[in-house]
């Protein structure tokens, strides 16, 4: 009789976390405003938005290393005439 009680409880807790598991999903969020606008005293406007917001998850692979270029540029003479620049990228 213990037995069976316990294979009873198991077989229950094992339900509910199936159940429990199953509710997780990463449901859309939906969310609606109104805007009410008032045209005439006697003429009003409704304004219906729907918001969807969607989860997902992504996992991107990565192969190699990143390289960060910094680009910048140098005035020799910043006014008047002759005034010359150059520009230089450090890897």
């Amino acid at each position: 009789m213990k037995k069976i009680n316990l294979i009873i409880i198991g077989a229950l807790m094992a339900i509910l976390l199936s159940i429990t598991a199953l509710s997780q999903g990463q449901n859309p969020l939906i969310s609606i405003k109104f805007k009410n606008s008032t045209v005439t005293p006697a003429i009003s406007m409704q304004e219906k938005d729907t918001c969807t917001t969607t989860f997902y998850d992504e996992t991107v692979d990565v192969y190699g290393s990143c390289i960060h270029y910094q680009n910048y540029t140098h005035c020799t003479n910043s006014s008047g005439s002759n005034t010359g620049c150059s520009s230089q990228q450090i890897k």
